[in-house]
């Protein structure tokens, strides 16, 4: 994930506890057209709505909402959790220091100076390397 996402470059990975962030996001966007829950895999999308919950209240988006979260089954080692807000334009969401459990560095190259010092300056305790190993060549 480290390559795909972080692009092989220096980055951090951000853990939160789902149930709380789930109600964070609710509370602050409601349910009408939010959605939360773990991605299902295998190999076709399914016609019928994945077993996630809670669904948005909204009836007319519950169908779309489908597709979010549903991915290859080659993808199964993630164990992936998904947010959906379905609006338009940019969604901002604060996240309060307090809602972060962990902030994990990325095995590819260190972040500058300055941004891990203010990183750990505001999550004591909460930054980690990442447990990844890195292999190169025979």
């Amino acid at each position: 994930m480290w390559e795909v996402y972080g692009k092989s470059q220096p980055a951090i990975l951000i853990t939160s506890d789902e149930a709380v962030l789930q109600a964070h996001v609710r509370q602050i966007k409601g349910t009408e057209t939010t959605s939360t829950g773990p991605v299902r895999y295998h190999f076709f999308t399914s016609s019928i709505f994945p077993e996630f919950v809670p669904l948005p209240s909204n009836a007319d988006l519950k169908i779309d909402f489908d597709l979010f979260f549903e991915k290859h089954g080659f993808y199964k080692y993630e164990k992936e959790f998904r947010m959906v807000v379905a609006e338009r334009g940019p969604v901002m969401i604060p996240l309060p220091e307090h809602l972060i459990q962990k902030v994990t560095l990325s095995p590819f190259g260190q972040l500058q100076p300055e941004t891990l010092d203010l990183l750990q300056g505001k999550f004591p305790g909460r930054v980690v390397p990442s447990s990844l190993k890195l292999h190169y060549g025979a």
